[in-house]
């Protein structure tokens, strides 16, 4: 990376030291393929498919620059009571600076026929951390009985979702991070966690033997700016998946995934692979190679098989996504 000039640099060690010692009103971890990883961002997506799905994403933004943030994310979520009920795992983990944030959720949704399509109901619970740890920063005066090397927060929290689905659209609502005010603040480690909210919907059209989804994602706190979103993404007979978005952060986003099961004949597991490369146009894009996302995500069949759950009258039997 070329060398930076002084205001650059000025500006860097701000936003590194405001990220090191005030972590508030953040916004939940994000992926540009939230697609392949659905319970991130609402629960009611738990067992929405007749498969187990297990998932593992990984992101890194503003590359390039020490201690930039980065996101690591696992779930697994599976159907359950005949595919009427679903159950899910999250565990997630944000660094950036000297400040992390670690969530272990767990999910369960309900479904209804509705209409044309299946509604899911879900609630995810679980326990949240967020960690200062400040042992390799100079202190002015490291006497002072309100600083210690490292702060620890813990709390309990929930989210609630609404997602309903037909065989060509779905839209879902979610609020998370319910309980976040019961963080409260202490010396240099200020969490404020807000409640927010997300929107996001989408629509699919057969394009001869490939298909084409829009989506949009909003989301919306109270003390900051909207992320507001949309994306495209195309998927081939033989599997490959092309995406292209743009995002209210100034952001233009670029997936390429591939489904190696149709990509590959001789491969019998279900297997998707996702990369992502988010680009910037503020001035902090100058000092950085953008963002870096890789998602990989597995399926596999459960038992009843497929075919009895559709002569199962008891069945809900949400659309394939």
């Amino acid at each position: 990376m070329k060398s930076l000039s002084l205001p650059y640099r000025l500006f860097l060690v701000i936003v590194l030291v405001h990220g090191a010692f005030v972590v508030m009103a953040q916004r939940e971890i994000h992926f540009s393929q939230y697609r392949y990883q659905g319970i991130l961002i609402n629960p009611a997506y738990a067992g929405n498919q007749n498969q187990v799905q297990a998932s593992l994403g990984y992101k890194v933004q503003w590359r390039g620059l020490k201690s930039s943030p980065t996101l690591m994310a696992f779930t697994i979520h599976r159907p359950i009571i005949h595919q009427s009920a679903g159950l899910g795992l999250q565990v997630n983990r944000e660094t950036f600076g000297k400040s992390s944030h670690l969530a272990m959720l767990g999910c369960f949704s309900y479904k209804i026929r509705l209409a044309k399509g299946v509604l899911a109901m879900g609630l995810e619970t679980g326990f949240r951390q967020y960690v200062l740890n400040i042992t390799d920063l100079v202190i002015e005066d490291p006497t002072d009985p309100s600083i210690s090397p490292r702060q620890t927060f813990n709390n309990v929290d929930f989210g609630l979702g609404m997602y309903y689905e037909t065989d060509k659209s779905h839209v879902g609502i979610t609020a998370k991070k319910i309980n976040g005010s019961a963080f409260q603040q202490a010396s240099l480690l200020s969490i404020n966690p807000q409640q927010y909210y997300t929107l996001f919907a989408g629509r699919k059209w057969n394009v001869g033997n490939s298909k084409l989804l829009l989506g949009c994602f909003l989301n919306y706190t109270f003390q900051q700016a909207s992320l507001l979103e949309g994306n495209a993404t195309y998927q081939t007979e033989n599997g490959l998946v092309l995406g292209l978005g743009y995002r209210s952060t100034q952001e233009l986003m670029f997936m390429l995934g591939v489904q190696v099961k149709k990509f590959i004949p001789v491969v019998t597991e279900d297997f998707t692979i996702g990369y992502a490369y988010d680009y910037g146009f503020t001035a902090l894009q100058d000092m950085n190679d953008g963002a870096h996302e890789i998602v990989l995500s597995y399926r596999f069949a459960t038992k009843p098989t497929v075919s009895q759950i559709l002569n199962d009258k008891k069945a809900v039997h949400p659309i394939f996504f």
